[in-house]
């Protein structure tokens, strides 16, 4: 992953050594994670800082008997970078599957 942010970006880990387990398809994180981290890459054309962390944490999850929400054991990926940000427009399709800010050039 390094070598795909170039010279210019730092790639920093933080990962815990305590992490709990998680049934995940690798092949989907690293395909996220991936993602995650070109997009930062591409924020930062002049160089910064990609880091990658991993935490044990609790979220409230729905039940999936009765979908109440509960205290559940999860883990945490983190990427932070950086860059710019998003502007209001940008962060306002943020959830959109197939929304892009990159040209027909640079897909």
């Amino acid at each position: 992953m390094a070598r795909m942010l170039g010279e210019k970006i730092e790639l920093i880990t933080a990962l815990a050594d305590d992490l709990g387990y998680a049934k995940i398809d690798p092949t989907q994180v690293q395909r996220i994670l991936l993602n995650l981290v070109l997009n930062a890459r591409d924020a930062m054309p002049q160089g910064g800082r990609v880091t990658l962390e991993t935490r044990n944490s609790t979220d409230r999850l729905p039940n999936p008997v009765d979908m109440r929400a509960r205290r559940a054991p999860c883990i945490e990926f983190v990427v932070t970078d950086t860059g710019h940000g998003m502007d209001a427009d940008t962060r306002s399709h943020l959830f959109e599957p197939f929304f892009t800010t990159k040209s027909e050039y640079d897909r």
